[in-house]
């Protein structure tokens, strides 16, 4: 993940994490939290190009999401592809509601929440960060 793809995702460049940060993403419980990947290989060698996530909050019916794609392999429908497979395994679990916050900046983010035809309840604007709720309950006419 370059640093660009760093900020956009995690609101920073630093380029290290705690430990203790790092654990809180990548252990999964499949019914609370639930990590998706997209990875290549090349060479012989492993690379992480995509990440999708969410994670229920105390609302009830609600999971806050994250994704980033690589910016080498954005605007090829790898964005898309998880988020529709987030939203698959999110009902599964009863999931009505994703929100997040993304940064104004995120353009290919908020294209691709806008694009993805489900219909966004609400949407606020601060300090250089779109707050959003979309209901992902029903298919997308």
């Amino acid at each position: 993940m370059g640093n660009k793809d760093r900020y956009l995702r995690f609101f920073t460049s630093r380029k290290s994490f705690r430990h203790t940060q790092m654990q809180t993403l990548a252990n999964i419980d499949y019914t609370t939290k639930m990590i998706i990947v997209g990875e290549l290989w090349k060479n012989g060698e492993q690379k992480l190009i995509a990440s999708a996530a969410f994670f229920k909050t105390k609302i009830p019916s609600t999971a806050e999401i994250a994704l980033v794609v690589n910016e080498k392999w954005r605007r090829y429908g790898i964005g898309r592809f998880l988020l529709e497979f987030l939203i698959k395994i999110a009902r599964e679990l009863n999931v009505k509601y994703f929100s997040g916050t993304v940064l104004l900046e995120n353009t290919p983010m908020l294209h691709l929440l806008h694009d993805s035809g489900y219909p966004l309840i609400s949407k606020s604007f601060s300090y250089g960060e779109v707050d959003f709720k979309f209901d992902i309950s029903k298919i997308p006419s």
